[in-house]
């Protein structure tokens, strides 16, 4: 069993402090980089962004030699990864292959992973020494041409002297304000999703909404609209009703679950999947090796006494600490414990490392649902 893999790694600790309004945006992710078809992917993009900054930081093309390795290099990656063919139209040339032929591929592999697996790259992960401020802190990808014009009026010559800007990031946003001087009115006036992990959604919205109002109206109003959305008779359409496209996703039925249960049940399946790669352990071991770590992390299910119990909507088992429970015992350890006492039943652990392959696995994965129907 797994000697490395801990509950309270901390992946599944800071997966655990996902805020409620960006929960599902930031699971989506998390399960998208579990992908296999994503990895394979992003790790194509890392070797290839990581070749390519070789060639500017050195200018690596200034002999004959350095080209034929760089080359050399370039397909070397892509045969590794058996991608080779799919680029033959690119790379058929040998004597025209350069830096641009590179980049091409990355642009067509940045879409794909974007477009089929909602999957931004943005090379944070290949940063070489003395290229650090190339590094993108923003985690919003949604292409916007209003905030560029924004940007490049502010980067213009004399700029200050006529045109007044504003940009402050808080945990969830961002907020970019411009505005011509001696004009009332807003040039630009925008707040953008900064969520602890990026993602693309092809399903954003804008809607006018004056940020002066009281919040029970403006919550009142977005509401309404959701309401609206929800609704099967919705005269609201997401991307790939107006453009109509199937997305090819069958819904999934799965419970609200909180930040916690999210993580938890990303450790069920990176557990599972660990330990099937590295050896030949029966399901019954890890069931029950995964049931008492998350019992040691989360508690222990105790039945209540009848005097605990407030009314007939209160709960029968309150949750008891790992620590507590064995000084109260005076055991050393837990593993003989009735499952029913356990955090999660190992029927549970099982059915959520189902749902964790439905939503994750596969070249259509099931976790776009959550954020794109």
């Amino acid at each position: 069993m797994s000697k490395y893999l801990s509950r309270s790694d901390e992946i599944y600790k800071e997966i655990e402090s996902f805020e409620k309004y960006e929960l599902t945006h930031c699971i989506a992710y998390e399960m998208g980089i579990r992908n296999e078809e994503v990895k394979k992917i992003i790790n194509i993009l890392d070797d290839l962004t990581y070749l390519n900054k070789n060639v500017e930081k050195n200018n690596f093309f200034n002999e004959f030699e350095d080209r034929n390795l760089w080359i050399s290099m370039f397909i070397d990656i892509l045969k590794e990864y058996d991608v080779y063919k799919c680029y033959t139209s690119d790379i058929e040339d040998i004597d025209n292959i350069n830096i641009n032929t590179s980049y091409s591929i990355v642009n067509k592999l940045k879409m794909e992973l974007e477009e089929n697996y909602f999957i931004p790259y943005d090379g944070r992960s290949v940063i070489l020494e003395g290229m650090e401020d190339e590094i993108n802190l923003s985690n919003y990808f949604e292409p916007d041409s209003s905030q560029s014009r924004h940007i490049n009026e502010i980067l213009s010559d004399n700029s200050k002297d006529y045109y007044k800007d504003s940009y402050s990031v808080v945990d969830g946003y961002e907020v970019y304000q411009g505005a011509y001087d001696g004009d009332k009115n807003f040039n630009f006036n925008k707040i953008y999703p900064n969520f602890k992990r990026p993602l693309r959604t092809f399903n954003q919205m804008e809607f006018p909404i004056n940020i002066s109002l009281p919040k029970e109206e403006i919550l009142a109003y977005i509401e309404k609209i959701k309401d609206n959305y929800d609704n099967k008779s919705s005269s609201i359409k997401n991307i790939f009703e107006l453009l109509e496209e199937d997305i090819n996703i069958d819904t999934i039925d799965y419970k609200n679950m909180s930040a916690k249960e999210w993580a938890d049940c990303l450790y069920i399946y990176d557990y599972y999947k660990e330990n099937f790669e590295i050896s030949s352990s029966i399901k019954k071991d890890i069931v029950e090796d995964i049931q008492f770590k998350l019992t040691k992390y989360n508690g222990l299910k105790i039945r209540k006494e009848v005097k605990e119990i407030k009314n007939k909507k209160d709960t029968k088992y309150k949750i008891v600490s790992y620590a507590d429970y064995i000084r109260n015992h005076c055991i050393d350890d837990i593993e003989d414990l009735d499952d029913d006492k356990h955090y999660y039943s190992s029927k549970t652990i099982s059915q959520r490392n189902q749902l964790m392959k439905k939503l994750i696995e596969g070249k259509n994965p099931k976790y776009k649902v959550l954020v794109s129907k």
